[in-house]
Order: structure tokens, then C-alpha cells, then sequence
């Protein structure tokens, strides 16, 4: 049996907010079920705590009864370190038995968890949920990588206990290529408050159908954004039939461009000096950004491209008449008039390069056209491609993330601040504050 020595009591720690330490190696390491009886100094600066409770349970938490000493009990705990040096905790604390039913009673500290203290185990486990690996928290904070790894887990399972999958005005469903699957990635859709709310293990329409079932507040959903894969909009209209399916600008860009790059790796192809091969691969670039990002140098070296093979200067001009119907049309009819007009255009100068993507934009010309219904909303998948960078640079330098454990991660994944220098302007107010109160 567990006594809890103060279960309501919340421990702030150390290094977690502000406080004025005292003198007094009584009060010095801030552990308020503890005394401070002696502290020691390695040759090498580590510090060695020993400290004892300054309190007994009162009465068995089983039945009331009284509380007889049954042995010493030596614990040794880690902490966070002082001036640059480790910290160790030696308590020196003990066991009790009731004279009344026989029950052998262990103290529970809340300032301590397990074998270290629990601020030590808050550091742990809110620099487990920023950037850092979980090898990189374990190295900062003289742990093993499985400890880290451990508290990670036991602050998600908290997390998990407390999530509710709301339902956003805008989901973009998108995925994400790791170790040779394809996982499903959800986001809320908005520029000021994006996020990943769900990663799923397949792609499924019944992967991506599960997830839509567990949202709360379904009525949020205004229209859904995905890229050409037809399991997404199966899914979404099998869960939310009156649910708009938006393919978003972003994808049917980077097919678009994805077709005009087939004209310069054929004449890569032909190609047979490996010096302007490979120069012409460099170059790709410049065929495939859009012209308004192109510096005034990148058009000067785009025109020097089309001088030297003017086969890529009509299919670079049908590439970006194609991208401006995003910004001139105002309607979806508008936006169809445009592009059966940019077909007729590419029969006309015989450019075969997007008959692909042309047969694409008639299989999705619903979903496609759908964008320009709702020129009020942020309708762009681009965000959530964004998120799916932030997943494979976390599963890359964390090797070995299972699947729940980078979920967690990107879900629950917290910003490391800006800025790490030290606030004298802080301490300057409260001493204004005290002088004050004087």
C-alpha cells in the first residue's frame, strides 16, 4: 500500500517558474515533503543531496489503524542540475506496517516520480514533445534514451485521455510516405491555427472512414481538401454525403508541372554530352517555378534556356496560362470556360505534353472546379504538405518511432521558444513591485 504524503499538493519545482531561494540548506532544494541534512561535492562538482521526510503518515490509509516503523528505506533519485553540475537526491525515508491489519505502507512523494524528481521528469517530458529526439532530451538530461523514451509515452497517454477530435471548418487529408507505407495525415486547414489532428496507419477508404467517425462536432465541416486519390473523396462522401470534396490548387499545380518536366527529361534523354545534360537538369527550376517567384536573374537565365531549346518555351507558356485561371477566374464556370479554352490552345499549337493531365482534370473536374466556390476560405492543401515535411523530418531523426509514438509526437508536438535569453527585465519588475508594496 501507497500513502501519498500530499496528493492535492502541486509541486511548481524548481526551473519551472520563479521563486527566491533561501540561504538555508533546509529550504535550498525546494522539495516541500523533505529536509536537506547534508550535502556533498564530488571532485568533479556533482552534488549528492541527502534528505529525510518531515513527516510520518499519521494513521494506515488502509483502515485507519496505527502506524508502526517497519525498516529504513533508501531511495535514490536524480534531478535537475545546479550551475552545470548533476544532481543527486539520496532519501533517506522508510516503511511502515499497521499494527491493526498488516498492511505494509510505502510513502508516495509527489515531488518525486520513480527514480528522479518530478520536475526533473516535466523537463523530460515537455522537451520529448519539441524538436528534440528522444537520444538528444536523454544525452541534455543524463537519462537513458528509454527513460526519455518511457516519460514521452506516459505524458501522451495523459494527452490521449484528453483529446477530442473536433471537427474543423476545413480538413485537408492528405499522406505521407514512411518506411515503405503510406500513412493517412488530417489537418485543420487555416493559416492562423493549422495543425496535424489525426494521422492514421493506412489510406484506406476504411483507414480514412474510421477517422471521420470519430469526430466531434461534424457539423463545423464546410468542405474537405485532398489531393488525387480517390479512397479520400469515397470516404468523405460515404461519412458526410453533403460535405463539398475540394481538390486543392497545389496538387493539380504540381501535376501540371510534373507534365511540363516529361518535355525536358526527354530532351535530357537525347542528349549525349553529360556536361549539358547535367546542366539542363540543374535548370529544371526554372521550367518549374512559377514565373512571378523567378528573380530578375533566374528570367534572364530562363530566356537564355528557351534560346537554346525553344521546344520548352511553348509548353512553359501553356504551364503558366494553365496557373493564372487560379487568379483570374471568379466562378467556377469561369474557371471551366478558361481551361476548355487552354485545351482548344494546346490542340492548336499540337503540344501533346498534358494530354495526362488533361484526361486527369476531366476524371476530378468536380472536385477541381469546387475550389472556386469558396473563395472566402483557405482552400489550399499546400499547409498540410507543409505538416507532412515536419512528420519525415521527425521520423527521420528520430529512427525507429513506432507508429503511435510519431502520431503522438506530431499531434501533440509543442514549439521551442524563439528565444533562450536570459529576462533581467522580469526580475527588474517584480523588484519595482516590491519597492512599491514598501
Amino acid at each position: 500500500m501507497w500513502y501519498n504524503a500530499h496528493a492535492k499538493q502541486e509541486i511548481l519545482g524548481r526551473g519551472m517558474g520563479m521563486a527566491k531561494v533561501e540561504a538555508s540548506i533546509g529550504n535550498h532544494l525546494d522539495l516541500p515533503e523533505f529536509n536537506v541534512i547534508n550535502r556533498q561535492e564530488s571532485p568533479s562538482g556533482d552534488i549528492l543531496y541527502t534528505v529525510e521526510p518531515k513527516e510520518a503518515p499519521a494513521k494506515c490509509p488502509s483502515c485507519g489503524g496505527k502506524l508502526n516503523i517497519h525498516k529504513k528505506v533508501e531511495r535514490k533519485v536524480k534531478d535537475l542540475d545546479e550551475f552545470g553540475k548533476q544532481v543527486g537526491i539520496l532519501v533517506k525515508g522508510r516503511s511502515y506496517i499497521c499494527k491493526a491489519c498488516g498492511e505494509t505502507v510505502r510513502v508516495d512523494y509527489p515531488s518525486l516520480h520513480k527514480q528522479m524528481t518530478q520536475r526533473l521528469a516535466e523537463h523530460i517530458m515537455r522537451d520529448t514533445f519539441r524538436e528534440g529526439t528522444f537520444t538528444e532530451v536523454a544525452k541534455k538530461y543524463h537519462v537513458s534514451t528509454s527513460t526519455a523514451k518511457e516519460l514521452f509515452e506516459e505524458r501522451g497517454r495523459e494527452r490521449w485521455a484528453e483529446y477530442r477530435l473536433i471537427t474543423p471548418t476545413v480538413l485537408g487529408i492528405d499522406e505521407v510516405h514512411l518506411n515503405n507505407a503510406y500513412y493517412g495525415v488530417f489537418v485543420r486547414v487555416d493559416k492562423q491555427n493549422g495543425g496535424i489532428i489525426e494521422l492514421s496507419e493506412k489510406r484506406t477508404k476504411q483507414a480514412i472512414i474510421e477517422v471521420l467517425e470519430r469526430m466531434d462536432q461534424p457539423e463545423n465541416l464546410k468542405f474537405v481538401t485532398i489531393d488525387m486519390w480517390r479512397p479520400y473523396a469515397d470516404a468523405v462522401h460515404s461519412v458526410f454525403p453533403e460535405v463539398p470534396v475540394v481538390v486543392d490548387h497545389f496538387h493539380v499545380i504540381k501535376e501540371l508541372t510534373r507534365s511540363l518536366d516529361s518535355v525536358r527529361s526527354e530532351t535530357c534523354k537525347r542528349i549525349s554530352n553529360v556536361r549539358e545534360r547535367k546542366s539542363l537538369k540543374r535548370n529544371r527550376f526554372l521550367l518549374l517555378s512559377n514565373h512571378d517567384s523567378l528573380s530578375p536573374k533566374d528570367i534572364k537565365f530562363l530566356q537564355e534556356l528557351f534560346d537554346n531549346y525553344p521546344q520548352f518555351k511553348i509548353p512553359y507558356d501553356l504551364k503558366e496560362s494553365f496557373r493564372n485561371i487560379y487568379s483570374l477566374a471568379k466562378s467556377r464556370e469561369e474557371a471551366m470556360q478558361f481551361f476548355h479554352e487552354w485545351c482548344d490552345e494546346c490542340k492548336r499549337l499540337k503540344v501533346t505534353a498534358f494530354d495526362k493531365f488533361i484526361g486527369m482534370v476531366y476524371n476530378w473536374q468536380q472536385e477541381i472546379f469546387a475550389y472556386f466556390d469558396y473563395p472566402d476560405l483557405d482552400r489550399t492543401n499546400a499547409q498540410t504538405e507543409s505538416f507532412n515535411r515536419s512528420i519525415r523530418n521527425v521520423a527521420r531523426d528520430g529512427r525507429g518511432y513506432s507508429f503511435e509514438n510519431l502520431r503522438t509526437k506530431m499531434i501533440f508536438q509543442e514549439k521551442t521558444p524563439d528565444s533562450t535569453r536570459f529576462d533581467f527585465d522580469a526580475f527588474l519588475l517584480i523588484n519595482d513591485d516590491d519597492t512599491d508594496d514598501e
